[in-house]
């Protein structure tokens, strides 16, 4: 019996902790943006430890018509070098939709060192702590931050 109330207290201590989490990270990117998306990897890219924090279930970043010039660019570019390696002769690359644009962003935040994407998180506070930025997200847990790119569309990070 002493052994049942002492693995639920233990277990009932660590559910507690886990929900007071605290994320060190230096640089957070808010928003699902084009230009928070593009933010976040090149941030990452850098050397930087990125979190890319949205409100939403997934990487949407609301392309245009007219984004997909760009994408195309960035997809054949990656699409070479995977040919490159495999020693493929097909260089035959289709048009990109709306569609192929999200997951072909999707599948480059993927596979970016030093990044790591937090869906469905809302930031319920956000302030200065000696050097960088404390975020409080409305689920208990705590984000310590050097650096905060607010990329919302209406810069909503700003106005808390």
């Amino acid at each position: 019996m002493i052994r049942h109330i002492s693995a639920f207290l233990i277990l009932l201590g660590i559910s507690f902790n886990l929900q007071a989490q605290t994320i060190k990270t230096g640089v957070l990117v808010v928003g699902n943006t084009s230009g928070s998306i593009s933010a976040a990897i090149q941030s990452a890219r850098s050397g930087a430890k990125t979190i890319l924090l949205t409100q939403s279930p997934a990487i949407s970043a609301g392309f245009s018509e007219e984004d997909l010039p760009y994408l195309e660019k960035i997809k054949n570019y990656y699409t070479s070098k995977v040919k490159k390696k495999s020693a493929s002769k097909d260089s035959i690359l289709a048009p990109l939709n709306l569609k192929e644009a999200s997951q072909l962003v999707k599948s480059m935040t993927d596979t970016v060192k030093n990044l790591t994407v937090t869906l469905n998180n809302a930031i319920n506070k956000i302030e200065k702590d000696g050097k960088g930025w404390e975020v409080r997200l409305k689920g208990g847990q705590k984000i310590k931050a050097d650096v905060v790119v607010d990329a919302t569309q209406n810069l909503s990070v700003a106005s808390l």
